[in-house]
């Protein structure tokens, strides 16, 4: 068993090197925005979440979720993006997909956004046009789906530069939505 001591030391000594590490997190953040601009009629809440998890080089998807007054439950449907086929060929351009998350794994930054039903309805379309799209771990890859989500819903997005890890980008996305 490594100490968390040596392991930092490690992770620092890959990172001098060149290698991608992703930056060790220790808590949890998550963060509440109310951007609706009217009441929905049926009294329904609908909310939109973007998380950020834990992994080799961590993940980002989105969440879209309803407060059903009437049934009085909650529904909530998770997907991010991925390539069609993991792996270490992925470094190319690749078939991609839309895949139904387990949002149950541990999250390290979390921004969930109260919505409009015609935001909601709005963000969810966007979706399609990536069950076509070729992934790409550098350009078009969890990151952007979740940053086409966030602008689709009309919220102040982070710079698109160059390759951004999950969690860093949810986290100045939250960061930047902060008077909202």
């Amino acid at each position: 068993m490594i100490s968390r001591r040596k392991f930092l030391i490690f992770v620092s000594s890959l990172a001098t090197l060149g290698v991608a590490v992703a930056p060790l997190k220790v808590f949890a953040r998550s963060k509440f925005i109310d951007k609706r601009t009217y009441s929905d009629a049926s009294g329904n809440k609908y909310f939109l979440n973007f998380v950020s998890r834990e992994g080799a080089l961590g993940h980002a998807y989105v969440s879209w979720g309803i407060e059903d007054r009437r049934k009085r439950q909650s529904i909530q449907k998770s997907f991010g993006y991925y390539p069609v086929k993991p792996g270490v060929n992925n470094l190319g351009s690749v078939p991609g997909k839309i895949v139904a998350e387990d949002s149950s794994k541990r999250t390290v930054n979390s921004l969930t956004v109260q919505v409009d039903k015609k935001v909601y309805d709005r963000t969810k379309r966007a979706t399609r046009k990536w069950s076509t799209r070729r992934y790409n771990l550098f350009a078009r890859n969890c990151v952007r789906f979740v940053h086409d989500v966030a602008k689709k819903a009309k919220l102040k997005v982070p710079r698109r530069s160059s390759f951004r890890f999950p969690d860093s980008y949810i986290e100045e996305l939250m960061e930047i939505n902060r008077g909202h």
